[in-house]
């Protein structure tokens, strides 16, 4: 009900320009073509990105499969009508840049940029951006966005070792057991997102198995029977294992140099959706995210 994936791909797979015709064979061919064009682009424009992580992403590698290649045709004027567009600062999917290209051939229209936010501006439920629709639709001034409060929250850095996480075997035990457990939730649930977002939209969400690697060794799986972390290295020389399911504390196997092996006792981030947002240390705009869809699945999958 709120995306047709075959309107979307065919769309994007017409309206977008790509680097071939419709003579260029289909796949590997127009696939060579797409990293021909972009190694030709200086690698500052491309943002840290390498050519090949570029030209094998959706929806690049999906359109080489299209049948067709882009139309190229001219956009006619656009009405001339009161138009509201509204752009996340951080939208790397329809840029701002985008939108003020818009905004220019629109002669009665008002651009709005919200700080800090990336793509689904109308989704996400900024209160600036709830304003400038009221506003809009009553026909008066739309006010703009004040700046962002604070940055997104960053992931933290892994420690170097365990030695800077307590004075005692025990209390870096304790430390790397918690800093594991958030490690591998964290990941689970961003990979989680990733993967599933759009199916979310149609569904319940997936009941299958989502695996990570740890940072530095073994891995981490969300299925059916809960989150279970098997020898996960977050910490240098360390390891955990255990299994979360609902029970808002759990039991957290730890061994590792420098440390006390044995089990310890760990707040478990998934027992409630408040949890998920302050441990794992995700900004508003996620949290909204996964609250409104990825984590209903997630606790749905987590738990059985």
């Amino acid at each position: 009900g709120g995306l047709s994936l075959g309107v979307y791909i065919a769309t994007t797979c017409r309206d977008v320009g790509y680097p071939w015709t419709d003579a260029t064979p289909l796949g590997p061919a127009r696939l060579d073509a797409a990293r021909a064009a972009l190694a030709a682009v200086p690698a500052a424009r491309r943002g840290g990105f390498g050519v090949a992580a570029i030209a094998d992403d959706w929806p690049v590698a999906m359109c080489a499969w299209w049948p067709t290649a882009p139309e190229r045709v001219a956009v006619p004027p656009l009405p001339d009508v009161p138009t509201l567009i509204l752009s996340g600062r951080e939208d790397a999917r329809t840029p701002t840049q985008v939108a003020r290209t818009i905004a220019e051939r629109a002669p009665t229209s008002t651009l709005v940029v919200v700080p800090g936010q990336g793509h689904s501006v109308i989704t996400d439920g900024r209160r600036c951006v709830k304003r400038a629709l009221r506003a809009h639709a009553a026909g008066r001034p739309v006010p703009p966005c004040p700046s962002s409060p604070k940055p997104p929250t960053a992931a933290p850095l892994p420690p170097a070792s365990a030695t800077a996480l307590g004075r005692t075997p025990r209390q870096r035990a304790q430390r790397v057991a918690e800093l594991s457990v958030e490690d591998a939730l964290r990941t689970l649930v961003l990979r989680f997102a990733q993967s599933f977002s759009l199916e979310s939209l149609f569904d319940d969400g997936p009941q299958r198995t989502v695996r990570v690697a740890g940072l530095r060794s073994g891995s981490a799986a969300l299925g059916t029977q809960g989150v279970r972390l098997t020898r996960y290295g977050y910490v240098p020389g360390t390891s955990v294992t255990a299994l979360m399911q609902d029970q808002k504390v759990v039991s957290v196997r730890v061994s590792g140099r420098g440390l006390r092996a044995g089990t310890y006792r760990v707040r478990n981030p998934i027992a409630s959706s408040e949890e998920l947002k302050t441990v794992l240390g995700f900004d508003e705009g996620i949290t909204i995210e996964l609250s409104a869809r990825t984590r209903k699945a997630i606790e749905r999958v987590a738990r059985g």
